[in-house]
């Protein structure tokens, strides 16, 4: 009788482990996901903020004798950035 009750015990304790172990792979799929999905807004969100400095920099050069021209650190820093981000199919769509 006590034998029976004690197999009954470790057969609950086992599933319980395992129900356990289950979950927390679950989790483990579930956490991994996640950041998988907020580094991949992540990239595009600072890829489209180079893009807009990108285009705010260098937007206005329609006409040269009418504006100043650019530092050449910030030049420099903005189109190392850029080189970084740059999507050939995107950007050169974006530009027509």
């Amino acid at each position: 009788m006590a034998a029976d009750e004690r197999d009954r015990f470790i057969e609950f304790a086992t599933n319980e482990q395992k129900e356990r172990k289950l979950l927390q792979a679950q989790t483990r799929s579930v956490l991994l996901l996640q950041a998988v999905g907020k580094g991949l807004l992540a990239r595009r969100r600072f890829a489209s903020s180079i893009r807009e400095d990108f285009d705010s920099l260098f937007g206005g050069f329609v006409n040269m004798e009418k504006r100043e021209l650019v530092d050449c650190k910030d030049v420099l820093q903005l189109g190392r950035l850029f080189i970084r981000i740059f999507e050939q199919s995107y950007d050169i769509q974006a530009s027509l």
